[in-house]
């Protein structure tokens, strides 16, 4: 097996430095924020607050559209092709835009229909300021050309911010609806800031585009979305499910259990990002060298996240604690179900989005998410009325493993059929 170059890996570190420097805001300012959150408003509104983030989240997702994967692959294909670049980034953002204003208007439904939404119906339109936002901060466009460094100063002023209204203004205001204002406002105002940086920095003017302009992106993109929706099908809507049978309390403990289930399956995700984009750029000219490579990476990786998995379940009870300032039995027992999604996790990233897609096999690896969408509801469903937030959190670590069983299935056949390296 050829190695990579020193070049090729020289980029490789400085661009997993800078993944890591990014992914990193998103994992320590939870942990930074979410004891203070609820010491100052109490563990039942956060989890009003994380129920109003849900909705918001499950929204974003079909405005992301899947371009968070497949814009990083466009990008990283077009090169430093300014022309093609502004083209890509003009129709992405043209789709997505119509479909916030799709999504606010599903939101504003929801509110009418939903009793629950509508005793807190500021705080959910508020939190829906977290959807436009996303969008404009273009990760996608900036992990795809590999300069994450521009998109670090972008996210982590953004969130600096957020720090900084939480700590100074949350307890003077004394309302934890600004807590979602804070939230939604420092993102809105990164995503702003992203949109310039492109312009001047990068020589892209965006452009809206007409209908028929975009319209054939949702062809394009949709095996992605229908797998990028339906994972997040099941990785948003717990919470979503749950709130039908438990109280605000029982959502905050959850709410708490999950994110720190979520934030330490984060701390792969500068790794996998920085391997996707430079795996793509391989297997468009050598398919085998690159899936030679990735059976290195997927053995690594499961080694890696089975042991901080592992560590997760010990120190379990150190976790909720430093989280809540408490150490509720049901936070830590929920923690303990959910560790084995780090692994599992990390393992679907790997074969699906890098292995699959990055060969052609997207519609598989949609197909397969699919399913796991549908079997990770109905699941979520089944166990939160039997089980409340125990049956919750085990049927988040069930899909996750009914997911991961689908892709190696998939990987193998192909395999053995000769037309997947």
């Amino acid at each position: 097996m050829n190695l990579p170059s020193k070049k090729d890996l020289r980029n490789l570190a400085v661009n997993f430095v800078n993944y890591g420097i990014y992914q990193s805001s998103t994992y320590i300012v939870p942990l930074i924020t979410i004891p203070y959150i609820i010491r100052v408003v109490g563990i039942e509104n956060y989890g009003i607050i994380s129920l109003a983030n849900g909705v918001a989240n499950y929204i974003r997702v079909g405005v992301d559209y899947g371009w968070n994967i497949l814009g990083i692959q466009y990008v990283a294909r077009a090169g430093n092709d300014t022309k093609k670049r502004g083209e890509i980034v003009s129709a992405i953002l043209s789709q997505q835009l119509f479909l916030v204003l799709v999504g606010g208007l599903i939101l504003g439904a929801a509110v009418l229909l939903f009793p629950k939404l509508q005793r807190e119906y500021l705080v959910f339109i508020l939190a829906y300021g977290l959807v436009p936002g996303n969008m404009l901060i273009l990760t996608w466009f900036y992990v795809g050309a590999e300069q994450v460094k521009d998109l670090n100063y972008i996210f982590l002023s953004s969130k600096l911010l957020y720090v900084l209204t939480i700590f100074f203004l949350l307890r003077p205001l004394n309302n934890f609806v600004w807590v979602v204002v804070f939230n939604s406002g420092s993102l809105i105002v990164a995503g702003l800031a992203s949109v310039v940086l492109l312009r001047f920095k990068y020589g892209i003017k965006v452009r809206l585009y007409g209908w028929k302009k975009f319209s054939h992106l949702f062809k394009e993109g949709w095996p992605i979305f229908l797998s990028y929706f339906s994972t997040n099908f099941y990785r948003n809507s717990n919470i979503l499910i749950l709130s039908i049978f438990a109280s605000e309390r029982i959502i905050g403990i959850y709410a708490v259990a999950e994110k720190a289930v979520k934030v330490v399956q984060s701390t792969f995700m500068p790794l996998s990002q920085t391997l996707y984009p430079y795996i793509a750029k391989i297997s468009k000219t050598d398919e085998l060298q690159a899936a030679r490579y990735l059976r290195y990476i997927i053995l690594g990786m499961a080694v890696l996240s089975g042991l901080v998995s592992l560590l997760m379940y010990i120190f379990a009870p150190l976790i909720i604690y430093l989280l809540a300032g408490k150490t509720p039995a049901l936070g830590v027992l929920l923690v303990r179900l959910g560790s084995l999604v780090v692994l599992f996790g990390v393992l679907n990233y790997i074969l699906g989005v890098i292995y699959l897609t990055n060969f052609g096999f997207k519609e598989k690896f949609s197909r397969a998410v699919v399913f796991t969408g549908i079997f990770g509801v109905t699941v979520c469903f089944t166990l939160s009325y039997f089980f409340s937030a125990t049956g919750t959190m085990l049927s988040f670590t069930l899909s996750e493993l009914f997911l991961m069983i689908f892709l190696i299935y998939y990987v193998k056949k192909y395999r053995r059929m000769g037309v997947l390296a």
